[in-house]
């Protein structure tokens, strides 16, 4: 049995995200869904992904839920594309793990 270093919390959340890959100047935005979160990453559902594994990025992941307090307004991390798993018959969506390698950093105001 494989346990987490950090527990997961499932959730179902949209947000839109943007993100900078190491060694590039240039910041690409794209919109997804959360499916869970933990202090080591996240897990989210994309339906064209521009990421790819191995990629490396600066994050900052925006949040649209004005009614929940406890949801942050941004969370900012750096991540590493640990996999993406293709659509199945169940979801026509591309599934992306995302190790954090600094951060998160969770931001309640702007």
């Amino acid at each position: 049995m494989v346990r987490r270093l950090f527990p997961r919390t499932n959730i179902s959340l949209k947000f839109e995200y943007q993100a900078q890959l190491q060694g590039s100047e240039d910041f690409f935005s794209s919109r997804a869904v959360m499916k869970d979160i933990s202090m080591g990453g996240l897990h989210m559902s994309e339906a064209a992904p521009i990421l790819q594994p191995d990629d490396i990025a600066d994050f900052i992941f925006k949040f649209h839920d004005k009614v929940n307090p406890l949801i942050p307004h941004k969370i900012k991390a750096k991540g590493k594309v640990k996999c993406i798993e293709r659509p199945t018959k169940e979801s026509s969506y591309f599934r992306i793990a995302l190790e954090f390698l600094s951060g998160p950093f969770f931001i309640y105001a702007d």
